[in-house]
């Protein structure tokens, strides 16, 4: 799934796993951002950016699956979203601070490039189309971190949990069986509940017959049913 080739060429013009928004850029832009950028590959369990660390670069994402998450005081993390090709990662600390607001972490082998800030934001200033469709991410970015906030917010931890499976299985893999490489931690720290409360959910959805793990072997076996979960908490 996270192995195959996305390259014709060494330019980003060749790039069958670009971002979007690079589609609104001429072809003397792409050869600009090409000049600045950098290709760098992950190993999982890597981290890509740390929390805190100079935001000199924008991250476009080419290959694999990785976590974006935050470092809280207590020492816990919290995962915000999972990152896919062909997302563009920056964060508010771009145009706040100069500092990552979250980590990104490897979850399989994940291929990146780098893209230098200052190019890309002169594209921003100078590209109306381009900085119109990376306002359009950001604000995409934002609704899904309100969402995901109101319903860690008012679903109970059973419903929470049932709309991460839905989320793996429907988003992120888009098939029913799959593995979840997501480690209970992981799972508890998407969620928003300590690891002990998330395995004894699993083991409940497992018991009624909604679902079978097996390690990071997951299969969803009752869709309407943990789609009721889900949705009413």
């Amino acid at each position: 799934m996270f192995s195959e080739n996305i390259f014709n060429g060494n330019e980003c013009a060749d790039c069958l796993k670009r971002c979007n928004m690079f589609h609104h850029l001429s072809h003397d832009e792409m050869k600009y951002i090409n000049e600045s950028r950098y290709e760098a590959k992950f190993k999982a369990g890597e981290t890509i950016f740390k929390q805190g660390s100079p935001t000199s670069h924008i991250v476009s994402f080419s290959i694999g699956l990785a976590k974006l998450y935050m470092e809280a005081n207590n020492h816990k993390d919290v995962i915000i979203s999972l990152v896919q090709p062909t997302s563009l990662i920056g964060g508010p600390g771009l145009y706040l601070d100069g500092r990552h607001k979250f980590s990104l972490a490897a979850l399989v082998d994940c291929n990146v490039c780098f893209i230098d800030i200052k190019p890309f934001k002169e594209l921003i200033r100078s590209n109306p189309n381009f900085a119109e469709s990376f306002i359009e991410d950001i604000s995409l970015n934002d609704y899904q971190l309100m969402k995901k906030l109101v319903n860690t917010t008012i679903k109970q931890s059973h419903g929470r949990m049932a709309e991460i499976l839905l989320y793996l299985a429907q988003t992120i893999f888009r098939k029913y069986e799959f593995d979840i490489v997501l480690s209970r931690q992981e799972l508890a720290d998407f969620t928003g509940m300590s690891k002990e409360g998330a395995i004894r959910i699993l083991k409940e959805f497992k018991s009624d017959g909604l679902i079978e793990c097996e390690n990071q072997e997951f299969k969803i076996i009752d869709i309407k049913r943990l789609e009721e979960i889900s949705l009413n908490g």
